[in-house]
């Protein structure tokens, strides 16, 4: 005897995509409205095997790195991905909103911007590049190579 589904059927999935929630907000519908607790990684499973899965969003733009899946998850990733939403005119949470004015500010105020290193991964350094923030993302598009990162104390 198969488990029971925990999820609504495909129809009320696809109605829920619909309407324009997220996977996590589906996850909390299902909570509220079902009883039922669900992860987000559940609901994009099942999503996927209605055929109703959409691409994911690439951040062309605000990441043009190649990213080693390591780096994916600092703090600038998050923050550029979060700016690429904003700008492709996807809302953002009232906490989303403050946390990327919060951190937009703070680099416009020590005149930064985030480079990448493979080796390294996300760094702050100096907006002093020609194309450095350029279209309003905070970013130097070059990746940084290994012999520009800082040398840390003590080392020679």
């Amino acid at each position: 005897m198969p488990a029971p589904r925990l999820l609504p059927s495909d129809s009320e999935l696809r109605h829920l995509v619909e309407q324009g929630l997220t996977h996590q907000q589906i996850a909390n519908w299902v909570l509220e409205n079902l009883g039922q607790r669900v992860s987000r990684s559940s609901v994009s499973v099942a999503l996927s095997r209605a055929g109703l899965s959409k691409e994911a969003m690439r951040y062309k733009e605000e990441l043009p790195w190649k990213v080693k899946a390591d780096h994916l998850t600092e703090y600038p990733a998050r923050m550029l991905r979060l700016l690429g939403r904003r700008r492709a005119d996807i809302e953002l949470t009232a906490e989303e909103d403050g946390r990327l004015d919060a951190w937009m500010e703070a680099l416009e105020e020590r005149d930064l911007v985030v480079a990448y290193s493979p080796e390294a991964g996300f760094l702050y350094v100096d907006n002093d590049e020609k194309g450095d923030g350029s279209n309003g993302i905070p970013i130097r598009k070059r990746t940084i190579s290994e012999d520009e990162l800082p040398v840390a104390d003590g080392d020679s």
